[in-house]
């Protein structure tokens, strides 16, 4: 499943216009709470003055945030009908916070505070593709040596001997991609090659990464995606060396070879 990108909208200002919009929302929700608050008739005529004076600095907030993002979007941000139901949310919870600090305000930081553990756990723990995720071969002596760099995953380098039977050797990878409403991490897309098999012997297999890759794929505003290669018997020629690249959208080697 790949999720429709909006074309009209720039793909570096996306992100910072949908954000601008969301903030934008959450300080006029802020804003209304606050006016809410002011009409109180046990709000003492000093304290309304105050609540006046930061009424009016969030509208302003507000509509900087919004200018911005209409400037970045070019406009286009207001077609984009995904992004209205978190700027609702926003304003919703805004104004239920700022009316109701103990009702409202503990379950929201609760709340916030579990989904942002939810979001490390199953998606930021991933490597982000600023450069490709690689695993290399070398091959000598009948075998292959199959080492992982350090590259887009940051982990410390892992090498396996394999011996060279003559059947072909199968790479897997698999990546999730935000759903492009998500604030902050939309349209945002993290993997990695989670695993190497032959004849259905899993040579290398990060196992428990790709259950979470499963499990962040299943829903709640989250694509995954697997994409899988082959290295046929006899492409990788005594003393050559190959890698083994994925970059998000497409498993390849380098250099290439011929199929």
């Amino acid at each position: 499943m790949e999720f429709k990108h909006f074309d009209t909208l720039d793909a570096f200002n996306f992100g910072p216009s949908r954000d601008l919009f969301y903030l934008a929302s959450l300080l006029f929700s802020i804003a209304l709470g606050i006016f809410l608050v002011s009409r109180r008739k046990e709000t003492s005529p000093r304290r309304r003055a105050g609540l006046i004076s930061a009424l009016l600095c969030f509208i302003s907030l507000a509509l900087a945030s919004l200018a911005g993002a209409v400037i970045l979007s070019g406009g286009v941000v207001f077609s984009a009908v995904s992004f209205y139901p978190p700027a609702v949310l926003f304003l919703s919870l805004g104004a239920a916070v700022v009316c109701f600090p103990r009702a409202g305000g503990c379950p929201f930081i609760f709340a916030a505070g579990l989904f942002s553990v939810w979001i490390c756990l199953t998606f930021l723990v991933y490597p982000r593709f600023e450069e490709p995720e690689r695993l290399s071969l070398r091959s000598g002596g009948g075998s292959l040596i199959l080492f992982r760099l350090h590259g887009g995953s940051g982990t410390d380098t892992e090498t396996w001997n394999i011996r060279d039977n003559g059947s072909p050797l199968i790479f897997e990878a698999a990546s999730v991609t935000a759903h492009p409403a998500y604030p902050l991490i939309g349209g945002e897309r993290r993997g990695l090659i989670v695993r190497v098999q032959r004849d259905g012997e899993q040579l290398f297999a990060l196992t428990r990464n790709l259950r979470r890759l499963e499990f962040s794929g299943g829903g709640l505003g989250f694509s995954l995606n697997k994409y899988g290669l082959e290295l046929p018997p006899g492409a990788l020629l005594p003393g050559m060396s190959l890698s083994v690249l994925f970059d998000g959208e497409k498993l390849y080697f380098d250099p290439p070879i011929q199929l």
